[in-house]
């Protein structure tokens, strides 16, 4: 007979709140911090859904999208803690999308307020050329920098790349906070005060963003190093998305000059 005990396989189920290894459990409270866990919604994260977002089929896809952003702003630690160890990049693709419409729909206003003037149209053609290419540049470059893990993951690099593709959040956040600063300009004629302000949002915005994809990367793969390599990296991938974003900047202008 054969008493050693039976090993069970670890299916990485991990605790929403503290983290505490699931496997095994068949209870829905936790014995670490004592919070209550929906085991199926847990199973289904292993799948590759995202937390909130992953079950939009479920919950209609507002309010989905709505409280997966709420909890990327709110809670980045917790969002990263709850994230599927292998998540789908389709699903990240769609709520990255999504966030990029809402943000350049935002603008759409102002762009149809400077479309009488064509020299100001085709500037804003080109920084919007640049911004998009910096924005990729950055994104690819913290997939393959910062959420970097020390394990031999088959396509950690796509994985990584999803998961970074879901602070997009924080663009709406930036597009919101020019939208309402441009609108205050137009309604109350303050422009002299306009540019300080607006910059010194974006700049909190931005800090914060960082801080986010910190606790996001070091939650995500459970590694304090991934938080000091947040905290080293994202200025450096934010340096290599200006460069590439200027660049495309310069070859968007060089072409636009043929026309």
């Amino acid at each position: 007979m054969n008493d050693s005990p039976q090993t069970i396989e670890d299916v990485g189920l991990r605790c929403p709140e503290c983290g505490y290894n699931l496997t095994g459990l068949t209870i829905v409270i936790c014995p670490e911090c004592g919070k209550a866990y929906n085991r199926a919604a847990l199973l289904a994260g292993e799948n590759g859904r995202f937390p909130i977002w992953g079950r939009r089929t479920e919950i209609g896809f507002t309010r989905a999208f709505i409280r997966t952003t709420l909890e990327i702003w709110l809670h980045p630690e917790r969002f990263g803690r709850q994230l599927p160890s292998r998540p789908k990049p389709s699903d990240a693709i769609v709520y990255s999308t999504v966030c990029l419409i809402i943000a350049v729909l935002t603008q759409i206003p102002f762009a149809i307020h400077a479309a009488i003037n064509i020299p100001t149209r085709t500037d804003q053609a080109i920084v919007l050329i640049g911004i998009v290419i910096g924005v990729l540049a950055c994104e690819n470059s913290m997939a393959a920098i910062v959420f970097a893990s020390r394990r031999n993951v088959p396509n950690e690099y796509t994985q990584n790349l999803a998961v970074v593709r879901m602070t997009r959040a924080f663009l709406i956040l930036s597009a919101v906070w020019i939208f309402v600063m441009r609108i205050a300009a137009l309604m109350f004629n303050f422009r002299w005060l306009l540019e300080p302000v607006l910059l010194g949002g974006l700049v909190t915005i931005v800090i914060y963003w960082w801080i986010s994809i910190a606790y996001i990367a070091k939650s995500f793969h459970g590694d304090i190093r991934n938080l000091y390599l947040a905290i080293c990296m994202v200025p450096i991938s934010m340096a290599m998305g200006v460069m590439f974003g200027t660049v495309g900047c310069f070859v968007a202008a060089s072409i636009l000059r043929l026309f």
